[in-house]
C-alpha cells in the first residue's frame, strides 16, 4: 500500500536542504510608486478611512485584503493594499486579518514576515483590553513563534513567546500561559542543539556525504525538529551504524507487515534509550507510524503486541485526559446545515444527498489525535474540519467513494493537494479513522493504513471554503450523504482543549 506525501515549499533555507526552492517573489516597489498608489487608495476610500471605530476598521481591512489578493498585474497597488489591510486590521484588533495580510505580502514580496507580523501585533496589542482580545493576542504570538522556529530563528521565537506569556497572564488564561512557558523552555533547548549542529551543516555544504555531519544534522532534523523526510536520508549516511541501518530500512518503505514491524520496533528501541522525555516522544511517534501500517497485516500475538505498543505511544504523547466528543454534541444545537441526529449514542448525518454540516462544541489544543469509528451508508464524502491555533485543515474521506484530499496552499497561492485514489471504507462496515494533527505535519489512517500524509509546517494551511463552521476554532463534520459516527475521541498531544458548554 502506497503512502502519499507532499512537502510544502518554503521560501526560507533550512538545515539539510540540498537546494532552495524557487523564489518567485519580487522586491518591494520603490517609495515613489508606493506613495502614488497610497494617495489614490486613500482618495478612493476616503469615506472608509474616516470611520475610526475598531469594527469599521476591521471590516475595511478585510475588504482591502481581498482586493490585494485579487491584484496580480500591479505590484505597487498589491503591496499598498495589503500593507493598508495589515495596518487597519491591527488598529481594529483583527489578528487573523493582520496575519493573513502579512502572509500575502510574504508570498508576493521579498519582506521579513516575522518582523512585519510582530510590528503589526504590537499595534493590535495596544487596544487589546478584554480577556478575549488578550487570549487571541497570546494565541497569535504562539502561532508566530512556531513560524520563527520553522525558520531556525530561535531568538525571535523566544521573544515572541515572552509576549505570548504576558498576554496570557493578563488574560488570566493559565493553560495558555503554561503552554507558552513550556514552549519557551523547549525552544531554548532547541536553540542550543541548533548551535551545536551549525558547524556540521557547514561541513555538509562542502562534503555532503561526511558521516559525522550527516549524523549530527539528521538527528537534529528527525529528533528535534520532527522533519523526518529531510532528516532520514542524512541518518542513512551517518556514522551511527544502528541508526544508519534503521533509516535505510525506513526509507525503503517496506510493504509487508513483518518488515514494517521491524522498522517500528527499531524506532521503539531508539525511543527507549532516550533520557529526554521530549525526544523519546518524538521518536516513539515514528515508531507508531510504522506500527499503524503493520497492524493491518498482523494477527495473533503479533497484533496484540502492536496494539499494546500503540497504546503506550498514546500514553507518552497525551498532554491531558482523553476527551469523548460524542456526548458533547447536541444535533439540534450544533447541526447548522442538514438534519443531524443521534441514535444509541451514535451521531448520524442525513442520508439524502445534500450538504450537511455540524459544529462540535470543543476547541482542540494545537496538537492532537482525533480517533473516529465511521460507517458510510452511501458513496458520498465525509469531511472533517480540524483547527490548530489559527490554522484550519480539512480532510475529506471517500469523496464520491473514489478519493480523499488534504489541502495545503503552495507559495503561489494555489492549493497543493495530497490525494489517495482508492476507497478505504465500505458501505455497511465500520472503519477506524485516525487523524494526527502536529505543527510539523498531518497524518490520516483508515483501519491502520496511512492513506494521507503531509510533512511540513502546517501554519500555511487554509480551510476548504465549502465548509465554514460558525466558530472557526471548533472541530466540525460535514457530509453529502449518510454516515454513522459511533466513536469520536480526542487525545491532546500539546496543550489542553476546552469544551464550549
Amino acid at each position: 500500500m502506497a503512502t502519499f506525501r507532499a512537502a510544502l515549499c518554503l521560501a526560507a533555507l533550512g538545515l539539510g536542504q540540498a537546494a532552495p526552492p524557487q523564489d518567485n517573489r519580487v522586491p518591494v516597489p520603490d517609495a515613489a510608486a508606493l506613495s502614488s498608489v497610497e494617495k489614490t487608495v486613500k482618495e478612493l476610500f476616503k469615506a472608509e478611512y474616516a470611520k475610526r471605530a475598531p469594527a469599521d476598521q476591521a471590516a475595511f481591512a478585510r475588504k482591502l485584503l481581498q482586493q490585494g489578493q485579487q491584484t496580480t498585474d500591479d505590484a505597487a497597488a498589491k503591496f499598498v493594499l495589503l500593507r493598508e489591510a495589515r495596518d487597519l486590521a491591527a488598529q481594529g484588533g483583527d489578528l487573523p486579518t493582520v496575519l493573513a495580510a502579512v502572509d500575502e505580502l510574504a508570498r508576493a514580496f521579498v519582506v521579513d514576515a516575522i518582523e512585519l507580523s510582530t510590528a503589526a501585533m504590537a499595534t493590535a496589542g495596544k487596544s487589546a483590553k478584554t480577556p478575549e482580545a488578550l487570549e487571541a493576542l497570546a494565541a497569535g504570538y504562539l502561532g508566530l513563534a512556531d513560524k520563527a522556529i520553522s525558520l531556525d530563528r530561535y531568538d525571535d521565537a523566544i521573544a515572541l513567546l515572552v509576549k505570548a506569556e504576558a498576554a496570557a497572564k493578563s488574560a488570566q488564561k493559565i493553560p495558555l500561559l503554561s503552554r507558552a512557558q513550556a514552549q519557551r523552555k523547549e525552544v531554548a533547548e532547541l536553540q542550543k542543539e541548533y548551535q551545536r549542529v551549525k558547524a556540521a551543516e557547514k561541513t555538509l555544504v562542502d562534503s555532503p556525504g561526511d558521516p559525522a555531519a550527516c549524523l549530527a544534522v539528521g538527528r537534529f532534523l528527525c529528533f528535534a525538529r520532527r522533519e523526518w523526510t529531510r532528516g532520514l536520508p542524512l541518518l542513512a549516511k551517518g556514522s551511527d551504524a544502528a541508526l544508519q541501518s534503521l533509516a535505510q530500512k525506513d526509507l525503503a518503505n517496506p510493504s509487508t507487515a513483518a518488515a514494517q514491524l521491524e522498522v517500528a520496533d527499531g524506532w521503539w528501541d531508539q525511543a527507549e534509550k532516550q533520557k529526554d522525555p521530549t525526544t523519546k516522544r518524538r521518536i516513539a511517534s515514528r515508531a507508531r507510524t510504522w506500527y499503524e501500517q503493520a497492524l493491518a497485516g498482523a494477527a495473533g500475538l503479533q497484533k496484540a503486541k502492536i496494539e499494546k505498543r500503540m497504546e503506550e505511544v498514546e500514553q507518552l504523547h497525551a498532554s491531558g485526559p482523553v476527551v469523548d466528543l460524542l456526548p458533547l454534541i447536541d444535533p439540534k444545537k450544533d447541526g447548522y446545515q442538514g438534519g443531524w441526529d443521534k441514535s444509541g449514542g451514535s451521531l448520524l448525518s442525513p442520508v439524502p444527498v445534500a450538504q450537511a454540516s455540524l459544529q462540535i462544541p470543543y476547541l482542540p489544543p494545537p496538537e492532537y489525535d482525533l480517533k473516529m469509528v465511521i460507517e458510510k451508508k452511501d458513496i458520498h464524502v465525509l469531511h472533517v474540519g480540524l483547527p490548530s491555533d489559527n490554522v484550519r485543515i480539512g480532510v475529506d474521506v471517500d469523496n464520491q467513494s473514489t478519493w480523499g484530499t488534504l489541502n495545503f496552499p503552495a507559495p503561489s497561492g494555489k492549493n497543493s493537494i495530497v490525494k489517495y485514489n482508492t476507497s478505504y471504507t465500505s458501505k455497511g462496515r465500520p472503519s477506524t479513522l485516525l487523524i494526527s494533527i502536529r505543527k510539523m505535519g498531518v497524518s490520516v489512517s483508515i483501519d491502520s493504513k496511512v492513506v494521507l500524509s503531509y510533512e511540513g509546517d502546517i501554519s500555511a494551511a487554509g480551510p476548504d471554503s465549502s465548509w465554514n463552521p460558525p466558530n472557526a476554532k471548533c472541530l466540525m463534520l460535514g457530509s453529502w450523504g449518510g454516515w454513522i459516527i459511533s466513536k469520536m475521541v480526542l487525545v491532546p498531544v500539546s496543550g489542553q482543549g476546552k469544551p464550549l458548554r
